[in-house]
Formats: C-alpha cells, sequence, structure tokens
C-alpha cells in the first residue's frame, strides 16, 4: 500500500475534482471498506475511498476525506499501488474513453429523442386542427352543393322557359354559387 501525505496531496487532488466521474458502477459504496481509515478531520470520521480515472492512475483507488468537497480535511491516501504495466495502464485509459465516448453517444440519442417526440406531438397537433379545418371545409361545401343544386334546378327551368343559352345559366349558377359558397366561409 503506497500513502501519501496531505501536504503533497494538493496537487494530484486537483487531479480528481475536476468533472471527471466513474465510468463505472462502483461495486461497493465509498465508506463500505475496511480496515477502517479515519481521515484528519477532528471527529475522526471514516475516510471515503474512490477510484481515480486521471491519466496518470486510471483505475487506482484512493481514500480521501468524504466532505473535502465541501470544506472537509486535506487527507490523502492511495490505497492501491500504481499500475506498472504501461500496456495496462493504457488499456485502462482506452477503455475509461470509450465508455465516456458511448455515454455520450447516448446522451445526445436521447436528447435527439425527446427532440423528435416533441416534434412529433406537435405534427400530430397539426395534422389533427388540419383534419378538423378540413371537415369543417367539407360540410360548408357540402351545404354549397345542395344551394347550388337548388339554384341550377331553378336555373335550368328558367332556361328552358325563357329558351336562353345554357352557358350563360351555367355560369350564373356558377357565380351564385361561389357566392354562397364565400358568405358560408366567411361567416
Amino acid at each position: 500500500m503506497s500513502t501519501s501525505s496531505a501536504s503533497s496531496s494538493s496537487r494530484a487532488r486537483r487531479c480528481f475534482s475536476g468533472p471527471m466521474r466513474s465510468p463505472i458502477r462502483y461495486r461497493e459504496g465509498p465508506l463500505d471498506y475496511e480496515p477502517f481509515t479515519p481521515c484528519d478531520c477532528r471527529e475522526k470520521p471514516k475516510a471515503a475511498m474512490w477510484i481515480s480515472w486521471s491519466d496518470e492512475n486510471p483505475g487506482r483507488r484512493y481514500k480521501t476525506c468524504y466532505r473535502s468537497r465541501r470544506g472537509g480535511c486535506e487527507f490523502y491516501e492511495w490505497h492501491d499501488n500504481p499500475i506498472a504495466d504501461p500496456f495496462l495502464k493504457q488499456l485502462v485509459i482506452d477503455l475509461r474513453d470509450q465508455v465516456w465516448l458511448f455515454e455520450r453517444r447516448n446522451a445526445a440519442l436521447q436528447d435527439a429523442t425527446r427532440t423528435a417526440e416533441t416534434e412529433a406531438a406537435n405534427l400530430s397537433r397539426q395534422l389533427s386542427e388540419a383534419m378538423e379545418s378540413a371537415m369543417d371545409s367539407r360540410a360548408k361545401m357540402m351545404v354549397a352543393r345542395v344551394a347550388c343544386g337548388d339554384v341550377a334546378r331553378q336555373s335550368g327551368d328558367n332556361a328552358r322557359v325563357l329558351g336562353k343559352n345554357y352557358l350563360k345559366n351555367s355560369m350564373w349558377v356558377f357565380a351564385i354559387a361561389l357566392a354562397i359558397y364565400m358568405l358560408i366561409i366567411v361567416w
């Protein structure tokens, strides 16, 4: 077991307090280890054990004050020896990077899925509104056609009686039907 004193830990400690997080779930809680190692706080509570994922010490466990990020003491101690084999050290780093890459891709895909679901819901709402509008328009068209049929029958009777050109009467009927339809739309 290798240890370092609190005075030399400030440089090493900065490596671990950044945005880096464990690429794997901890198999045990930070306080679920034995034997008990107290930190330098006045109450002498049990130090927490974490895993370093820095490039210098990938996968290496260390103990530090459980409250170190919230004003605890400066206690810091390595639990494991460093990885001596450069191949294994680089392998752990590469695997860590792959896990983080997959997590970023997964997060991007989840964001894209949420965006697509929102867009699909909006399109569905717009489709429903368009269908309601089309149904209203279709009903208005049916009313206009019925009105046109009545007008066309009357104008046809008038055209035969008066002997007028059928084309002129059809144009007149169309104009009336269009006027009725426009009144219905505006109404």
